[in-house]
């Protein structure tokens, strides 16, 4: 015969008493098990009743009920109305029988609150009651074991009634960060003898803990192991080295790209004289490290130095050259983010060489810095005279710098020791004009140095205006004013420019000598 269960709704009412006001109050809550018996502690798997007592002092149209219960974490996880009782004034109540508890959540305590409602008045109370989800009896390997030599490991539980339950095993109680979880429907699950994670490979003296929690078919844990049981295996000799990670070192610089690849004995026994090689996929070849040796269980270090390396990222592949139990693990390619690193930079300005009193430094545009040593090249200033030379080796620079319109400048030693900017290495540039300037006066003062004689003064005009009747005109008069082309220069320069055909009269102007 198939069992069922029934929600039985019930109300009930006495003493009779009539009373000009009324008010409602709830005497009691409790909730009750499937034998009718107070109870505050169930199990997620039984059915749980709610009654109410409550007490009227006044006649009232009809008493309606309403059940809420919330879970440990105070979410609403139930609700029922439509329960009620006649409104004769005395004592009366009602009973919410038989509920499933399918409303769990979690293990600890949930509340319940019951409300009374008569034209209009509304009485509350509340009462807590307890679930717990059923233990779940761990079998092998039994608690506190050791050195078991099962092969392979088998766990096994006793049944709850779960829909499957998932195995969590670690090497703390607390199950931070577990080595591995697998999920079963029956009562058993083997361990892996090769996991995907090389961490979660068993090895001999290590304590390891185990536990179950059963599952429903909505992922809710309704049995769970009361606390964990601990256990240590005994392995064989087995060789087995896997590389676990590569990492980029805290000693990189800009000039060599240091990795760190660490390299973990996983077998039983100790290793010694393993060599291991670092590959750069399509990059430098890098020389082979040693590890001289390494004990069951130890972990160790490695550090290469790759050199410069250029770009975002580079792929690299470490590879343990051993035979050992375990091959899989012996290799570990990985893809490595280049850091930027700043390098070495000069910084400086060019302006050209103040003149007379002013004290304003002009800036010198499109200057070519040229700068040589570790590194060579050639930057150019920028409208307002800085320069910036970037990504330098760390030694020593020679900078000048150059210009069409200026003299070149003195060569300015500058050291570079560290990874650092070095601002302020500024240039100033003298004029080029200046200095033909002072050659062109230089060379007039020659010109001027000889005196010319009024006599040549009038040879050198005849020679030049070869119309006769133009110079019979010269015969009286005084010669006032000669322009000449360029225009330039005083009476003596201009004539030794005439006399030395760099100069060309245009017009004359002759007047009459007043006595």
């Amino acid at each position: 015969m198939k069992k069922t269960r029934t929600l039985l709704l019930t109300g009930f009412a006495c003493s009779m008493i009539v009373s000009a006001v009324h008010g409602i109050s709830i005497t009691s809550l409790q909730t009750l098990d499937s034998g009718y018996m107070p109870r505050t502690n169930f199990s997620n798997t039984e059915t749980i009743t709610l009654k109410v007592d409550c007490l009227l002092d006044t006649n009232a149209t009809r008493v309606n009920f309403k059940f809420y219960i919330s879970d440990p974490s105070g979410r609403q996880v139930f609700f029922h109305e439509g329960n009620s009782m006649p409104g004769t004034m005395g004592t009366g109540g009602t009973e919410l029988r038989n509920i499933p508890i399918d409303f769990y959540t979690k293990p600890g305590n949930y509340t319940v609150r019951a409300e009374a409602i008569a034209d209009g008045v509304t009485a509350t109370n509340t009462a807590v009651f307890a679930i717990i989800s059923q233990n779940i009896s761990l079998i092998y390997p039994p608690n506190e074991s050791r050195d078991i030599m099962a092969q392979p490991l088998i766990f096994q539980w006793g049944g709850s009634g779960a829909t499957r339950y998932r195995v969590t095993v670690g090497d703390n109680a607390g199950f931070y960060k577990p080595l591995w979880t697998g999920e079963a429907y029956t009562t058993q699950i083997e361990y892996p003898k090769e996991p995907t994670d090389v961490k979660a490979k068993l090895a001999g003296g290590t304590v390891y803990y185990w536990k179950v929690d059963g599952l429903d078919s909505m992922d809710r844990i309704v049995a769970e192991t009361a606390s964990p049981y601990s256990f240590t295996i005994k392995t064989v000799d087995s060789s087995d080295l896997g590389v676990l990670d590569i990492l980029l070192s805290d000693m990189n610089t800009p000039e060599a790209l240091m990795l760190n690849v660490t390299v973990k004995n996983l077998g039983s026994k100790a290793e010694s004289n393993i060599n291991v090689d670092l590959v750069i996929v399509g990059g430098n070849i890098i020389p082979t490290q040693s590890i001289s040796s390494i004990q069951s269980g130890e972990a160790k270090d490695i550090f290469f130095n790759c050199g410069s390396v250029t770009g975002e990222a580079i792929t690299v592949s470490a590879t343990i050259n051993i035979f050992d139990d375990n091959p899989r693990n012996n290799i570990l390619t990985k893809v490595i983010r280049i850091p930027i690193v700043e390098k070495a930079k000069i910084l400086g300005g060019v302006t050209e060489k103040a003149s007379g009193n002013s004290n304003t430094a002009k800036a010198v545009a499109d200057a070519s810095v040229i700068y040589s040593g570790p590194l060579n090249g050639t930057v150019k200033t920028n409208p307002g005279g800085q320069y910036k030379i970037e990504n330098l080796v760390l030694g020593e620079y020679s900078i000048k710098v150059t210009h069409p319109d200026y003299q070149d400048s003195e060569a300015q030693t500058v050291s570079l020791n560290t990874h650092k900017a070095y601002p302020n290495i500024d240039f100033v540039l003298a004029q080029k004009e200046k200095e033909q300037a002072k050659e062109k006066t230089e060379e007039k003062k020659q010109e001027a140095a000889a005196d010319v004689t009024p006599q040549e003064l009038l040879n050198i005009v005849q020679d030049l205006i070869k119309n006769k009747k133009v110079i019979d005109e010269f015969e009286g008069f005084n010669l006032v004013q000669i322009e000449l082309e360029p225009s330039t220069g005083n009476m003596q320069a201009i004539f030794q420019q005439l006399k030395n055909k760099k100069a060309a009269i245009l017009t004359y102007k002759v007047e009459e000598v007043k006595e």
